[in-house]
């Protein structure tokens, strides 16, 4: 019963989503592999591509004769709908990904006691306020900066927040007459 055969019937519009979705599901699996790629899945991409001669599709499909397989060809890689749905797909992760890796530093830099009740709330409301800032910005106001050189730029800052905040002391009691006095008219 496991192996027990099944026997679709699709029309040839709905083959050729298929074909793209198969294509999409093995692209999103194996693309980012380097020599280990899931060969079950790549096999049953195959075995799916392998009726498209038959449909009507054979633009879709190439015979790798050295290894005896069917797989996509050329013609699918560059349809202009897949490439539109990988590039949202990538858009899509590569916002997502940032916005929640830079949540998940901040919480742990700002909040390393963070209670496990409030971890969640805390980290969306960090993945929030980025998501808003790259809505916003792109990455326009996003810079990489070695904490080397933040501790030495956090150190001046604070030195400066120092020597304003007396420079403002100073300029205030300048301004203020001492006791009793009255201040120019």
């Amino acid at each position: 019963m496991a192996d027990e055969q099944i026997v679709l019937k699709f029309s040839k519009t709905e083959y050729e989503r298929l074909l793209k979705m198969v294509y999409l599901a093995d692209w999103v699996i194996n693309s980012h592999r380097v020599g280990d790629t899931k060969t079950d899945y790549s096999r049953l991409e195959g075995k799916v591509f392998s009726y498209a001669g038959t449909a009507g599709l054979g633009k879709y499909a190439e015979i790798d004769r050295e290894r005896g397989v069917c797989r996509p060809s050329i013609e699918i890689d560059e349809d202009e709908e897949i490439q539109n749905f990988i590039d949202e797909y990538d858009e899509d992760v590569f916002w997502e990904d940032l916005c929640w890796d830079l949540a998940e530093r901040d919480l742990a830099r700002r909040y390393p006691d963070c209670p496990p009740e409030e971890r969640f709330t805390r980290l969306c409301r960090l993945y929030d306020a980025y998501g808003a800032e790259f809505e916003a910005s792109g990455l326009e106001n996003l810079f990489l900066v070695k904490s080397r050189f933040l501790k030495k730029l956090a150190a001046a800052g604070a030195a400066l927040a120092g020597a304003a905040k007396r420079a403002l002391n100073r300029a205030r009691r300048a301004k203020t007459p001492p006791q009793g006095e009255k201040g120019p008219e």
